[in-house]
């Protein structure tokens, strides 16, 4: 199954962009390993920030050109997941079966694909009242009232589409525009501001998976509690830790995900570095070409 990366730059590398290049490399790695050929769409900008150390050259294929055709570039920073949507149509029409997966996670182990139509990361549960919740009621971008807003939102780090997904998709897409045509200028108040970017990404799709009575399924069988904010086990249920499978599972997928927001703190850029490094190490990779990647890394693991 062909596997592809995507993301469109905006914005110059920060401080410590050279950790999220590190875990790119494992992404890429693991997954040509037991999965298959990976792809990469992005921009120029991208493409450039990546080759200054040669990860470019892992992808069996870059086009930087498709997502430049994005008709609502200018709306990225409220729908910046609408660039995956854009693409999945067009892939869907190539393939028979293919799966997105974001740069920021790796599956270090075979066979975690399971069959469904459609198959996530992993289940999220919300509560309205809380402060952050990423799902407010769906009323604030479709009226329609045909859809079954209680099916539960699904995590798409990973999104495998096997069988069954061209008219899912191009309806994916057509709801999606919708939503920006509609919405792209309201002013919200929320306080998770990726409220709208989530909406169209990770709620809008598995209803529309219900709605077609397809079938979907999760990598993680575990449901991620997003009114927690920690790392204590509580925020999984079941714990993690409740079961044999699920702390293998924990141990053989990394995502980096929410971690990204506490850069600043040493103790996280040093963990996330030490576990992508022993992915690394583990994968077999000891190759001089990626010593300016390295190095950066273990400068940044050093610093006080």
């Amino acid at each position: 199954m062909t596997g592809y990366h995507i993301y469109y730059q905006t914005s110059d590398d920060g401080d410590f962009e050279a950790l999220n290049y590190l875990v790119q490399l494992a992404s890429i790695k693991y997954w040509k390993r037991h999965y298959g050929p990976i792809k990469l769409y992005c921009n120029q900008k991208y493409l450039e920030s990546i080759s200054k150390y040669g990860i470019d050259k892992e992808y069996d294929e870059i086009d930087i050109q498709f997502l430049e055709t994005n008709p609502y570039k200018e709306y990225s920073d409220r729908f910046w997941s609408f660039c995956k949507i854009y693409l999945a149509n067009k892939i869907a029409q190539e393939e028979e079966s293919f799966c997105i997966l974001d740069t920021d996670i790796w599956i270090s182990e075979p066979n975690l694909l399971t069959k469904e139509d459609v198959v996530f990361f992993h289940k999220e549960a919300f509560e309205v009242n809380y402060k952050l919740n990423p799902y407010p009621d769906p009323i604030n971008w479709i009226e329609n009232k045909d859809y079954n807003w209680e099916v539960s939102p699904r995590n798409c780090a990973i999104i495998c589409f096997n069988s069954n997904f061209k008219e899912l998709i191009a309806k994916w897409l057509e709801v999606s525009i919708q939503v920006i045509e509609q919405t792209h200028s309201k002013e919200f108040e929320f306080e998770n501001k990726n409220s709208s970017t989530i909406f169209i990404e990770q709620r809008l799709l598995p209803t529309l998976i219900d709605k077609l009575g397809l079938t979907m399924g999760e990598v993680f069988p575990s449901v991620y509690q997003t009114t927690k904010d920690g790392t204590d086990g509580s925020e999984w249920v079941p714990r993690i830790d409740s079961s044999e499978y699920l702390t293998w599972v924990s141990k053989v997928i990394k995502h980096i995900w929410g971690a990204k927001r506490y850069y600043d703190s040493n103790i996280i850029r040093q963990l996330i570095i030490e576990i992508t490094f022993e992915a690394l190490i583990r994968y077999g990779e000891h190759e001089p070409r990626y010593g300016k990647l390295f190095t950066e890394c273990e400068t940044i693991y050093n610093l006080d």
